[in-house]
């Protein structure tokens, strides 16, 4: 309900967006169909920090995941009691798995193990392992994951981390180990979220998660597909990420004419959505300093500029001078990037005044009649406990 306030509704209304109504059970449906029909095209749009991002529309030729020699990979798979509901998906995900294998690719398995499973984390070459050792039970947490990968790889290096899990770590909260950084895990870090992609993450698994220059998605193919499309952006300055039928470049503004002649001039209409992937990209850039204030502010600022909402920056309602002053001074501060986490009623302004809705103010008719009938009740009793003195 906390989600739907400022707004008038009863068991009469009706919500419609575009003249089609949708259930009174959601806030906003998932996705809106598009009006008309729409033709994909490529747009640049060029940063004053001198970086250029380049949306390039896959077109329909399917993209093939082709690795060159070499090529090795980490998948972690998690053992939690929910992956039970995932069974047919993980053997779907392992049987791709056999087929890459197949082709030349390098696999380490990683088992993850809650602490009451009996057992610990283990690690063991593809080949070895066992239906018995799929079994699902206990929970973890998504840094958990990563901590126990972190403590059984040793010194070996990885191009890229696959990790096998669902959608449900998110509900267990802020994560009760230390997430391993960016740098720690040494390659790009992807979740493969079977079953549906998770609300969110905690703050610190978000940061290793984007700044090692992975991501999140509920298909493996698509993961295979953007670690293939990295190594074709060869050069340290570039990035390249496959996302919703588009082909996003983050390039030196002097690289676009290299990779799209085509597109002479930028599209300032675009800026919103190319800020993001820009935002992506700075984060891995800037891996070992998103701690630092001079690079978080640079962040933050690309952001401003944009109006997009990124980690390091908020969509913040300011209503009165006196909210404004207090974000200033806030924004001031040593620890402006630092998350404070608060408690539900923390938050609301003790001066904002709620307005009742319609049955609101029936229960408060209804508890006025009451209290006034109480009171003369109290009176009249009283009146005549007097009269019989006399």
């Amino acid at each position: 309900m906390a989600e739907k306030r400022n707004l008038f509704w009863d068991s009469h209304s009706q919500r419609t967006i575009g003249g089609e109504s949708f259930s009174q059970d959601v806030w906003l449906p998932g996705y809106l169909p598009a009006s008309q029909a729409h033709q994909p095209q490529a747009h640049r749009t060029d940063f004053p920090n001198g970086q250029s991002v380049l949306a390039l529309p896959v077109g329909s030729a399917p993209v093939e995941a082709t690795f060159s020699p070499g090529t090795r990979f980490a998948v972690i798979l998690d053992r939690s009691g929910s992956m039970t509901e995932q069974a047919n998906a993980v053997q779907s995900a392992l049987q791709e798995l056999n087929a890459l294998q197949a082709s030349g690719v390098a696999l380490d398995l990683y088992l993850t193990a809650t602490e009451v499973r009996g057992e610990s984390a283990s690690r063991l070459p593809w080949q070895t392992l066992k239906p018995e050792q799929l079994f699902a039970f206990g929970g973890q947490h998504p840094a958990q994951l990563l901590a126990q990968f972190e403590s059984l790889k040793g010194s070996d290096t990885y191009t890229a981390i696959l990790v096998l899990s669902d959608a449900s770590g998110y509900e267990l909260g802020e994560s009760p180990v230390l997430v391993p950084s960016a740098q720690d895990l040494g390659a790009p870090l992807w979740f493969v979220h079977l079953g549906g992609l998770p609300l969110g993450y905690d703050d610190a698994t978000l940061e290793s998660l984007q700044a090692s220059g992975g991501g999140a998605t509920d298909s493996l193919s698509n993961a295979l597909i953007n670690i293939a499309l990295s190594q074709q952006a060869t050069q340290a300055d570039r990035w390249l990420v496959q996302v919703d039928g588009y082909q996003w470049w983050t390039v030196p503004t002097p690289a676009v004419s290299e990779i799209a002649p085509e597109l002479a001039q930028s599209d300032a209409a675009f800026a919103g959505l190319a800020a993001r992937r820009l935002l992506v990209s700075e984060f891995q850039r800037h891996q070992a300093a998103l701690t630092d204030l001079t690079v978080l502010d640079a962040l933050h600022a690309i952001a401003v500029e944009n109006h997009v909402v990124s980690p390091y920056s908020s969509m913040i309602v300011l209503v009165n001078e006196a909210q404004r002053e207090r974000l200033k001074e806030l924004s001031e501060q040593a620890d402006r990037f630092e998350r404070e986490v608060e408690e539900i009623g923390e938050t609301l302004d003790p001066t904002l005044n709620g307005v009742p809705e319609p049955h609101e103010w029936a229960l408060l008719v209804l508890a006025g009649i009451l209290l006034i009938g109480w009171y003369w009740r109290k009176r009249r009793v009283s009146h005549q406990s007097v009269a019989s003195v006399y």
